[in-house]
């Protein structure tokens, strides 16, 4: 029987072979001794020993060894290629470490490109492929760490020696327009080299075959070049910035083996992106402009339409810095004579780093937490959104081209899963973003002129419930900020503060928010398409081009308690900048029974063909599992889960509705969806819920089975008198010591300050949410002889008080926990299996057939 070989034993026998193959000398080339290079930069000598100390194989390539042995400064944007084995045992554990020490000592050390991995050479597709076999040969050199010289034209080690700039392989008849320029940054980088004649006439025959518009090479040219400059250039000309994404995404595409995604900027962007390094890299711009004439880049420039372009690189008068200035290099951007900057293009570009920030956590939410993947994600985040970088890469609104080609070294060296990381952010793109790849969407007029608001809904400042808040309190949250900070960011924040803002809360629909926008003023109207934003409350910027003010609008509130609860957020995070009752804010406020979606909603009711006989509020997402022919609906910002409860025939069990905690629930909302339903036949109110505990047992989790209900205002003396009701779940076998409980129902959690949870202890209340009572007023008011109410509040959060120290369990808590996740559940099943008896014990007594069975629940 033939044994097969071991991979270990393979790969290194392939790079043996490889080794065989393309290295000119084994040993004693002294004036390419790996120690010797490395010595000129002391980084890669702290590399190199932690490869010894990893014991696996390192080496430098390409124009690291050009620049080394050259003596060119080593500065943050050289080449760092480094030579590494995927294969070895200890390569992930070398790997972090050298990602580590290269952040470290980010700015003076460029950020390592793993660029040979010895264990894939025979995989390579054409791209990779290209920076290894063919080329200028002086940048065709490794030297490894044990003394192995990498040569694969076998003439790059002399061509070094003698100074000779030389492509290699030599019958090549052109060059494509994308290695062109790369080549030709070559030729600046080694302008004092010896010129081979036949490479040069190679680069000038290149260049003049691509002027050919008949040919398909030349056609393609000149129709990617049109595409920068149409759609690239904000004004006369192709700025350094406006070039960096297209090239991005098509250097992975190509080294990715993915030219299906290939822009329509290539192969023109590529080019010039490399002519616009030059700029950065060459010795000096007189030796620069010499080659860039001697090749013939000017003329191919003027050809494709960038006649502007090639006259101001051109200028012999104008400097280096000159050319970042005129091509606003990071850092060198031409200061702003108009003046102020126009508002709503900073609010977009704010909003903007607010997504791609928000994008990045929530990858990293994928992940465990302090997981490798989650604290790695954690750095690139910092890594993307530095201001060097972030001015460097000016990224737009392809959010996941974007982030995925900024995570692309990652996932080739498998510091994280891509496949893992590309389909989670697909789905947060699909259901955080639901504009698409957008920031700001122009609102149309013809969108919102039929919209009529009642004008005497409009008031300035802040409602009275929120004034009538002791901002300046000690508050029971002790993470406040955390809450503040759940549906804001840091970056956005300062605009909330400038002058130039102003606040609007609006109870309406889209119509009705643009149409008041405008008639304050602000006539140009924007969709905001933010993560967070859109998904809970949506939102739109109006903006006032003669003022520069912008109007920050949240609309589409399902309750008064909502609306309120979103304006103390901003009561609190402003509190330094905003006085009451401030001119800067607008309130639309409806009356109690309306909401965004109701028309839509009642239409959904109506066409059902039987009544819905039992209503979820508040947890679901389990729910959709526990029931029969369940299915998801979403009829606006309205999530909603529809079934039937378990039973032998789905045709006779009684129909099922959830509707979900998340965003617009907040509030009267599920009672307002129970008051319609009550009028349509149902008869079981369920609400599974989350809030404070007031009386803390020393878990998070544990449930409050109240039997009494009150609304508490933001004074103990504004507390209406308990509502006593009968909670179907207290005969339930859910352990709790929060059972018949008096419990309160308030319209914010801000207005919970420390001296206000004091006074909803002396009164004996326990447990506290924002939905209860209005729940089990409308069932009290609508139900019907033999109709139930269940109610659960599961102690997510500890309000504390003065006299306590709640620093380790007090304030909201937005983390997702698979244990509450269980707890939820189980409570669920017990209140179907409730339920479920309930209707055979009913049917039983009506002499019916006992059709639907308590099975169980899996």
């Amino acid at each position: 029987m033939r044994r097969k070989m071991p991979l270990s034993r393979l790969i290194s026998t392939l790079f043996s072979v490889f080794v065989f193959l393309f290295s000119s000398t084994l040993f004693g080339q002294d004036d390419f001794s790996f120690q010797k290079l490395v010595n000129k930069f002391p980084p890669l000598v702290e590399m190199a020993k932690m490869a010894s100390e990893e014991k696996v194989k390192f080496g430098i390539y390409g124009g690291t060894v050009r620049d080394l042995y050259l003596d060119h400064p080593f500065t943050a944007i050289s080449d760092c290629d480094i030579i590494f084995d995927s294969s070895e045992k200890n390569f992930p554990h070398f790997r972090d470490r050298i990602l580590e020490y290269s952040r470290k000592i980010n700015g003076d050390f460029p950020h390592p490109d793993f660029h040979l991995d010895l264990a894939v050479m025979q995989n390579e597709n054409k791209r990779q492929k290209l920076f290894h076999d063919e080329g200028i040969t002086a940048t065709k050199v490794g030297v490894l760490m044990d003394g192995t010289i990498i040569d694969p034209t076998h003439r790059g080690v002399a061509d070094l020696r003698k100074k000779i700039f030389s492509y290699y392989p030599p019958d090549r008849k052109s060059i494509e327009l994308h290695n062109l320029g790369r080549f030709t940054r070559d030729l600046v980088r080694f302008h004092s080299f010896e010129r081979d004649p036949g490479t040069i006439d190679l680069l000038s025959a290149s260049f003049k075959q691509l002027l050919d518009s008949s040919s398909p090479e030349g056609s393609k040219t000149y129709e990617s070049a049109v595409n920068c400059k149409k759609i690239l250039a904000s004004g006369s000309r192709v700025l350094f910035h406006q070039i960096v994404t297209p090239i991005w995404n098509d250097t992975r595409y190509l080294h990715n083996d993915t030219n299906e995604k290939i822009t329509k900027f290539f192969p023109f962007d590529m080019f010039f992106a490399d002519i616009l390094r030059c700029i950065t890299q060459a010795d000096d711009m007189k030796s620069m402009r010499e080659v860039f004439s001697l090749v013939g880049v000017p003329a191919f420039l003027e050809k494709m339409g960038f006649s502007e372009e090639s006259a101001l690189i051109m200028n012999p008068l104008l400097s280096r810095e000159d050319l970042f200035r005129e091509f606003e290099y990071p850092g060198f951007k031409k200061s702003n004579l108009e003046g102020k900057e126009n508002f709503l293009k900073l609010w977009e570009k704010t909003l903007r780093k607010y997504n791609y920030r928000t994008l990045f956590d929530m990858l990293a939410s994928e992940f465990p937490k302090d997981s490798p993947e989650a604290n790695y994600l954690g750095l690139r985040k910092k890594d993307f959104l530095n201001e060097k970088s972030w001015e460097t890469l000016n990224p737009g609104d392809d959010y996941e081209e974007m982030i995925l080609g900024f995570l692309d070294t990652d996932f080739n060296v498998k510091v994280l899963p891509r496949k893992k990381i590309s389909n989670s952010l697909h789905w947060f793109l699909e259901n955080y973003l639901p504009l698409g790849n957008i920031t700001l969407e122009s609102a149309e007029p013809k969108e919102f002129e039929l919209a009529h608001p009642d004008s005497k809904c409009l008031f300035r400042g802040f409602s009275p419930e929120v004034l009538s808040i002791d901002r300046s309190a000690k508050h029971s949250f002790a993470n406040l900020r955390e809450y503040l900070d759940l549906q804001t960011g840091p970056e956005i924040r300062p605009l909330y503060f400038d002058p130039g803002t102003t606040y609007a809360f609006f109870m309406s629909d889209f119509g009705e928010a643009a149409k008041l926008a405008y008639q304050l003023g602000f006539k140009s109207i924007w969709k905001v398409n933010a993560c967070g934003f859109s998904r809970r409350l949506r939102t739109l910027l109006a903006f006032n081009e003669a003022s520069n003010r912008i109007l920050f609008v949240e609309y589409g509130f399902s309750s008064e308690e909502q609306l309120i609860n979103q304006q103390a957020r901003f009561y609190f995070l402003c509190k330094d900048s905003l006085k009451k009752g401030d001119e800067s804010v607008f309130v639309y406020r409806k009356d109690y029974d309306w909401f965004p979606d109701k028309t839509k909603f009642l239409d959904f009711i109506s066409h059902q063909k039987e009544p819905i006989s039992v209503f979820f509020a508040g947890f679901t997402t389990s729910l959709n599992r526990m029931l029969m022919d369940s299915q998801k609906i979403q009829i606006g910002d309205l999530s909603l889960v529809l079934g039937r409860l378990p039973s032998w025939s789905s045709k006779h069990g009684p129909m099922v509705l959830g509707l979900s905690g998340f965003g617009a629930s907040y509030g009267s909302l599920p009672a307002k969806i129970a008051k319609i339903l009550f009028d349509k036949g149902l008869k079981t109110l369920v609400f599974v819920g989350t809030g404070g505990g007031l009386k803390y047992s020393g878990e998070r989790f544990e449930w409050s089975i109240p039997g009494n209900v009150c609304y508490a205002g933001n004074f103990i003396d504004r507390n209406s008198p308990p509502i006593e009701f009968s909670n179907r779940a207290k005969d339930l076998e859910i352990p709790s010591q929060y059972r018949s409980s008096i419990h309160a129902t308030v319209r914010t959690p801000l207005c919970e300050t420390c001296s206000w949870v004091d006074m909803m202890k002396e009164s004996g209340i326990v447990s506290v949410d924002c939905e209860l009572y209005y729940l089990v007023q409308t069932f009290l008011k609508f139900c019907k002889v033999g109709d139930s109410i269940y109610a659960l509040i599961n102690i997510t959060d500890i309000p504390g008080t003065n006299s306590e120290r709640f620093g380790k369990k007090g304030g909201i808590n937005i983390e997702n926990n698979p244990r509450q996740y269980e707890i939820v559940e189980k409570a669920l099943r017990l209140i179907l299996r409730d339920i479920i008896g309930k209707e055979n014990a009913t049917r039983a007594k009506n002499g019916k057939p006992n059709e639907i069975l308590p099975r169980p629940l899996k």
